[in-house]
């Protein structure tokens, strides 16, 4: 994940509740809180607010989202139907019930009923709280704090302890099957033997093109996606570049649409590039070597893991990518 994330969060258990909640008021009355969202994780807490009657909180479960801040997207939905989304976090301005609504930029901006989730993502006033929204509509959500009147009946917060919040929005609400289904296809495109014909026999060069790309409407967990590649029989993958100087034997290229991967090769013996090779199969530590023909027969098996996060299909196509190498017949 790249950026400061939005925390969506909410408590999944009622372990602690002592009453009726569907006659009466809830006690212990608790929600989930998030602070300090980063890259690296974030701090998770029950929070009691000023309701301080009842007993003290049990343990409770609490599931939670967490999604880069500042992205906008697609996906069709069951019926096909494109659903926008976007992701924002707000500002430090969002005060008290008793202060008024603040509006928060949702990200979209044409849609007539979206669908939008906020939630706390700090706790900067000692008295706690929860959001509550007073307005949502194309472009903005009306968001304030509200608190409990178990000690008080204040519901004010100072400027200066106003609060942020993740926001999640959708165009309009949506039945999906959210997930990515990955493809892969191999075909030889050629061989080229030693008089320049194209007879498969032993010398000739062949020519492989693997293509994965995802049909899914989302995209795959980061780093989950690679491709281990096992050379025929009596094949010896060819070293020399593919491409351009320096770009290894097995080239890489983005497809339209794209899918916003990227594969580096650094050198045989890297271990943090996009490429590693083995004999076996299961040991991916092997160095490639010249055999004296400009080939390694050793090479069993290539493992491709790009870099970045495979982006999912919108309705204009299923983005992929293409490998390509070559292997001579011995």
């Amino acid at each position: 994940m790249l950026g400061t994330p939005i925390v969506l969060h909410q408590l999944q258990t009622a372990n602690s509740e002592t009453r009726n909640v569907a006659s009466q008021s809830s006690r212990p009355h608790i929600t989930s809180i998030v602070q300090n969202p980063s890259i690296g994780g974030f701090e998770l807490a029950i929070e009691r607010s000023q309701a301080n009657s009842g007993p003290f909180p049990t343990i409770e479960r609490v599931g939670w989202i967490a999604i880069q801040s500042g992205l906008n997207g697609s996906f069709p939905n069951l019926a096909g139907t494109n659903i926008n989304w976007s992701t924002r976090t707000s500002g430090l301005n969002i005060r008290g019930w008793d202060n008024g609504c603040v509006n928060a930029g949702h990200g979209l901006t044409a849609a007539v009923n979206p669908v939008v989730i906020a939630k706390k993502i700090t706790r900067r006033n000692n008295d706690g709280g929860w959001l509550r929204y007073c307005s949502i509509n194309s472009v903005n959500i009306g968001l304030r704090v509200d608190e409990d009147r178990d000690q008080d009946t204040e519901r004010s917060i100072a400027a200066g302890d106003a609060e942020s919040a993740a926001v999640i929005a959708f165009s309009q609400s949506f039945h999906a099957n959210l997930r990515a289904d990955l493809e892969v296809t191999k075909v030889n495109t050629g061989a080229i033997d030693a008089d320049g014909t194209d007879f498969y026999i032993p010398g000739a060069t062949v020519t492989y093109l693997i293509t994965v790309l995802n049909s899914g409407n989302a995209p795959p967990a980061e780093g989950t996606v690679f491709v281990t590649e096992e050379l025929p029989g009596r094949m010896a993958l060819v070293l020399a570049d593919f491409g351009s100087a320096g770009s290894g034997p097995i080239e890489f290229s983005d497809g339209s649409p794209a899918t916003n991967v990227t594969c580096v090769f650094a050198s045989f013996s890297a271990t943090d590039d996009c490429y590693s090779f083995s004999t076996d199969g299961s040991n991916f530590t092997y160095v490639p070597s010249d055999s004296g023909d400009g080939t390694d027969p050793n090479v069993r098996f290539i493992r491709i893991r790009p870099t970045g996060v495979m982006s999912a299909e919108t309705g204009v196509g299923s983005p992929n990518f293409e490998l390509r190498l070559s292997a001579r017949i011995r």
